[in-house]
């Protein structure tokens, strides 16, 4: 009941004020997952939702047996992300360091694409990566926090990679970035890569899933994916490798150094 009467604000940067006119109960900001008399419930949107016995099961067996998690590569492992300028640790920061480790790769994060019609704002991937045994990797990188973060990931990449079998426009944008990179492979990614969507084939591709943790923590294991974030993470494998026919989809957790960073800020006053 307390949380209930309890509120979050935006904050907006830029201004560095309070937006009092964004606000949500703190009640439905929290997420949480629990298990009571051997039956599982998540608190969502504030919310209780009681997940059905046979739906739980399945989700639980698709992480448990199905899905696959390969080791972290030993090139990227303990990369800093730190950044001091913006007090933050940034996953940007890991995905210049892997592209500079590994030059032929190709950097996608931050870059602008369009799918049809739409705004010149889509990304197709964090890092694209030809390996040296013939296959290309379409890699997706976020930090391994909650599980909304997650969440978006696996939304992310479910959506980017089925726009690039299909999309003509994304497409042309996604070999365009290719040509005006600075790897050195660039032609094999372009000959490998084919100019029409009908010579695109999902079994070419490796979608993969790399999921960053404080090296100083444990590593995560399959089991410390949230619940609802194992859902949606077997819709998004279901969908690539049932629909799509993509070769396979891959997670690694994979060690980063980080610092964590506070910073104090005091009230403004309100009125006056």
């Amino acid at each position: 009941e307390r949380l209930q009467k309890r509120w979050i604000y935006a904050h907006s940067a830029a201004e560095d004020r309070i937006l009092e006119h964004r606000k949500w109960r703190l009640f439905n900001c929290l997420g949480h997952e629990q298990t009571l008399d051997g039956k599982y419930f998540i608190l969502s949107d504030g919310r209780w939702l009681r997940f059905d016995d046979d739906f739980y099961k399945s989700i639980v067996d698709f992480t448990a047996n199905r899905l696959r998690i390969e080791p972290f590569e030993a090139l990227y492992s303990g990369i800093d992300i730190s950044d001091d300028a913006s007090k933050k640790n940034l996953e940007s920061k890991f995905n210049e360091e892997v592209v500079r480790r590994r030059p032929s790769a190709i950097l996608f994060d931050r870059a602008k694409l369009k799918i049809g019609a739409g705004r010149k704002d889509k990304e197709f991937c964090d890092i694209l990566d030809l390996t040296d045994d013939g296959m290309m990797r379409i890699v997706n990188i976020k930090q391994f926090k909650d599980a909304s973060s997650i969440n978006y990931l696996f939304a992310q990449s479910k959506f980017y990679c089925e726009a690039f079998l299909h999309d003509e426009v994304f497409l042309s944008e996604i070999r365009g970035h290719v040509a005006a990179s600075a790897s050195g492979s660039k032609d094999r990614y372009l000959h490998y890569i084919k100019d029409t969507v009908e010579a695109v084939r999902g079994e070419a591709y490796r979608v993969c899933l790399w999921l960053l943790y404080r090296e100083r923590d444990p590593a995560p294991t399959r089991s410390d994916i949230p619940l609802i974030s194992q859902y949606e993470l077997k819709l998004m494998h279901d969908h690539l490798k049932r629909v799509c026919k993509f070769d396979d989809v891959v997670m690694r957790f994979v060690p980063v150094v980080t610092k964590q960073y506070t910073t104090r800020r005091t009230p403004k006053p309100r009125g006056g």
